[in-house]
């Protein structure tokens, strides 16, 4: 109900579905509660922001073990999205503002904002499969995230620009410093 993305049927639920993951749709304006059963929401690129009432849910569920994956794109941004943004800062993690551009040409495809990260760790269940398929994966547009400082969340990071990459503000008529 936040006008999420639906997932392209042809791929990700296929996918999904052979690994016999069940899915659902869940609407937590109706339902004051997550069924004990579910073991990962997925908020896949909301254009608009959930309510207090919602966000009090998924930090409960979070906090008892439960896992959210929150999709976001370079639009998402905390003055938008004030409650999306404080259960990102529940995980630990920040959204930054505007497009995250690299300036190291080995890190790009075609664009210097269709990034080609490094991926960070091939012991982590999330990209070993990446590792050893030898499949490049590209983000168009994306923005940056970081950690949080100070907090005690457990955050690993999975893919990563170079140290060179900078975030530019999106304008009308394109991306600005």
């Amino acid at each position: 109900g936040h006008g999420e993305s639906e997932l392209d049927t042809q791929y990700y639920a296929e996918y999904v579905s052979k690994e016999n993951v069940l899915t659902a749709t869940l609407n937590l304006i109706r339902s004051e509660e997550i069924p004990a059963d579910c073991s990962a929401i997925l908020i896949a690129n909301p254009t608009g922001d959930i309510s207090e009432d919602e966000l009090k849910v998924l930090k409960d569920y979070m906090a008892n073990g439960g896992s959210v994956i929150l999709v976001t794109s370079y639009k998402f941004t905390a003055k938008t999205s004030p409650n999306l943004a404080a259960l990102a800062e529940a995980a630990g993690l920040k959204a930054l503002e505007g497009v995250a551009v690299e300036k190291d040409a080995n890190m790009y495809y075609g664009y210097p904002y269709w990034l080609v990260p490094s991926i960070m760790s091939s012991s982590n269940s999330v990209t070993s499969y990446l590792d050893s398929t030898s499949i490049n994966v590209i983000f168009e547009t994306a923005h940056g995230i970081e950690k949080v400082e100070g907090t005690d969340a457990n955050v690993t990071s999975i893919l990563q620009t170079s140290s060179s990459a900078v975030m530019m503000k999106v304008a009308e008529g394109g991306l600005v410093d």
